[in-house]
C-alpha cells in the first residue's frame, strides 16, 4: 500500500533535503576551516618567540578571522538544526532523513567546538606574547592594538545550542 504525503509533509522532507545539501557544503567549508587552524597552530608554535610584532599580529588578526568564520558557520548549522526541530508530523520514511541531518549537524558543531577551542587557545597564547613584547618595550599599559584584539576576542564567544530530541 502507498503511503500518501499531505501538502505540509511534501514542505516538510523538501526542507530536511535542502539541509541535507547545504550539509554537505559546510562539511566543505568546515574542513577548510580545520586545516586552517591546524596551518596556523603549526606556524604559531614555530614562529612565536622568534618573529617579529608585525608578523605576530598578522597571524592573530587571521586568528580572529578563523574564529569570527567559524562563529557564523555555527550560527548557520544551529539555524538549520532548529528548523528541522520545529518539524512535525513527517512520515516514517521521512523523519530517517531529517535524523541524519540532526546526527551530521551535530558531528559539524563538535568540530567547530574543537575548532574555536584551538583558535582561542592560539589567539591567547598570540595575545600574551605581544603583551609581553609590549612591556619589553617599554610601552606603558597593554598596547593599544592588544586591547582591541582581546575585547573582539570576547564580544562573540562561542555559543552551541543542544541537540533537539529525536
Amino acid at each position: 500500500m502507498k503511503s500518501h504525503r499531505t501538502a505540509s509533509q511534501v514542505a516538510q522532507i523538501v526542507q530536511v533535503r535542502s539541509i541535507l545539501d547545504r550539509m554537505g557544503q559546510r562539511k566543505g567549508s568546515v574542513e577548510a576551516l580545520d586545516r586552517t587552524v591546524s596551518e596556523l597552530g603549526q606556524s604559531t608554535e614555530q614562529d612565536v618567540k622568534r618573529s617579529g610584532a608585525d608578523l605576530l599580529r598578522l597571524v592573530a588578526m587571521l586568528v580572529e578571522r578563523a574564529r569570527k568564520q567559524a562563529r557564523e558557520f555555527n550560527e548557520d548549522l544551529v539555524d538549520d538544526m532548529l528548523a528541522l526541530d520545529s518539524l512535525s508530523g513527517l512520515a516514517s520514511q521521512d523523519r530517517a532523513g531529517r535524523k541524519s541531518a540532526i546526527a551530521g549537524i551535530d558531528a559539524l558543531l563538535e568540530r567547530l567546538d574543537a575548532a574555536s577551542g584551538r583558535l582561542g587557545r592560539l589567539q591567547k597564547r598570540l595575545l600574551t606574547e605581544l603583551e609581553v613584547r609590549a612591556r619589553h618595550d617599554g610601552s606603558e599599559g597593554k598596547a593599544p592594538e592588544v586591547k582591541s584584539m582581546q575585547q573582539a576576542s570576547t564580544a562573540a564567544p562561542g555559543f552551541r545550542w543542544p541537540s533537539p530530541s529525536l
